[in-house]
Parts: structure tokens; C-alpha cells; sequence
């Protein structure tokens, strides 16, 4: 049952991470100039792997979830918490200035905290993000129902010495 249960999870998550990077391709694909029979193969690709997951978590869901009577009101609450959840990649805020950033985090339903200055890099002008953690692209859950669960983004801005 809990390897079932790992699995579930990978896979969701790997499903909702496909979403996003067909999102991502998709724009992409409108952005640059291809013929539309090359576009729809692109598109058909994503889709037919997109259906896959989903049918390998149909099955596994059938399998995990037990009986509505058998689960208390607690477990309802808190798997729907986890379901109203998005799964998303931290944006890349190097190089950019904290409200730029701040806008680019709040609109993917995260926050931007600076925790510092570090005046070693001279060659970048002040006051724009040169650490930040956790690191682009690692992914977080989004929880955009509970604001006390919002993820962190922790910068470091640029000083002069």
C-alpha cells in the first residue's frame, strides 16, 4: 500500500509538471514560426503522454482510495487541503531587482524574502537578486487557499562594497 501510495505521488506530480511544460511549449510553439502539421505532432505528443499518467492514476486511485464511510471527517479536510495544492517550479529571480521579482513570485502564488546583502559582487549593480533559494526550478507546492503556506523564495541582493 504505501509503495501504491509513492507511486500515486510521483506520478502526480509528474502529471501536473507536464502541464505546466506543455503550457510552457505550447507558448513557445505560438512564439516561433513552424508549419501546423509539426505544431499539432508537438502537441500531440504532450497529449498522448499527458493521458497516460491520468490513466495510471485513475487505476491507482481506485486502488488507494478506501470507502467514504471509512474515512473521517479530519482525513477529508486535509486530503481536500492537498488536492486544492499546484505544483510549481520556482522562477529563475537572479539578476532581477526585488520588485520585479516580488510581482513575478506573487503572480505564480509565492513570496520573495530578503535575507541579505552580499557586497562581493561588484561587477552586478546594487540592489539587484544574486542567491536566492530555493534554488530555479525546484518544485514547491502552491497551496493558494492557506496564505500561511505560501512558499518562500529567500534572496540575497547585490551591494557595493
Amino acid at each position: 500500500m504505501a509503495q501504491a501510495q509513492a507511486l500515486y505521488t510521483v506520478i502526480k506530480t509528474q502529471t501536473q509538471t507536464a502541464n505546466i511544460v506543455k503550457d510552457k511549449i505550447t507558448q513557445e510553439l505560438n512564439a516561433i514560426n513552424i508549419d501546423d502539421a509539426t505544431r499539432i505532432r508537438i502537441q500531440s505528443t504532450m497529449i498522448d503522454f499527458l493521458q497516460t499518467n491520468l490513466e495510471q492514476l485513475n487505476t491507482l486511485t481506485k486502488e488507494l482510495v478506501p470507502k467514504s464511510e471509512d474515512i473521517t471527517e479530519e482525513q477529508k479536510a486535509a486530503t481536500n487541503q492537498k488536492l486544492d495544492g499546484t505544483i510549481r517550479p520556482v522562477p529563475n529571480l537572479l539578476k532581477l531587482d526585488l520588485y520585479t521579482a516580488a510581482e513575478r513570485t506573487r503572480a505564480l502564488d509565492m513570496k520573495v524574502v530578503p535575507v541579505g546583502e552580499d557586497p562581493s559582487y561588484s561587477n552586478i549593480a546594487p540592489g539587484l537578486i544574486v542567491s536566492q533559494n530555493p534554488t530555479p526550478g525546484t518544485m514547491v507546492q502552491v497551496v493558494s487557499n492557506d496564505p500561511e503556506q505560501i512558499p518562500q523564495i529567500s534572496v540575497i541582493l547585490s551591494r557595493q562594497p
